[in-house]
């Protein structure tokens, strides 16, 4: 399987957010999903999204880290 780069998969949480969104107040309504259910999920895929952003945020940060350490610089920063 490919990389995906971190920008795609921000992408699609985000376009996975809106759907359920837009879905799951009908899911809830029917009785396909419980109310709690739907907001857990839904805050749980807001939290992958935000772990998601900062990573790309600090990805340059983090290559330098992981660099540092892969050469065993234990004086970092």
């Amino acid at each position: 399987m490919a990389d995906v780069p971190i920008s795609r998969q921000v992408a699609e949480i985000e376009r996975e957010l809106a759907l359920r969104r837009r879905v799951y107040p009908k899911w809830v309504e029917s009785g396909r999903l419980g109310d709690i259910d739907a907001q857990t999920q839904i805050a749980e895929m807001e939290a992958a999204l935000k772990t998601l952003q900062w990573v790309e945020r600090n990805g340059p940060a983090i290559k330098v880290l992981a660099a540092q350490l892969k050469a065993g610089n234990r004086q970092i920063g």
